[in-house]
């Protein structure tokens, strides 16, 4: 896995995701591609990811489109949190649950 999307998958843009700047978009597609990175370098299955949002931002949209780029990409998992950060969006926790690695 690359941090592209899987050959022959479409991603599938929601209604609040084409809301969105593109300034945005690019932070979700940087935290999908980091997401992608970090779980590469752990075993098992990724149940969780914790993501900071600077105040302000669209949260709801900003999670839809997160959520359906990690899917694009093949990251799929059990719960996706937010909590307020200073700064840039970023990844602040991911969990994992022993098992296949993705």
């Amino acid at each position: 896995m690359d941090g592209a999307p899987r050959p022959g998958v479409v991603r599938a843009t929601s209604a609040k995701a084409t809301d969105l700047s593109p300034v945005i978009l690019a932070v979700v597609e940087r935290l999908a591609n980091d997401a992608v990175e970090w779980t590469r370098t752990h075993d098992g299955i990724l149940t969780n990811l914790t993501v900071g949002v600077p105040g302000g931002a669209p949260i709801a949209s900003y999670l839809d489109a997160l959520e359906h780029e990690l899917s694009a990409r093949g990251l799929d998992f059990i719960d996706l949190k937010t909590e307020p950060c200073q700064g840039p969006a970023r990844i602040v926790a991911m969990g994992f649950e022993p098992g296949w690695a993705a």
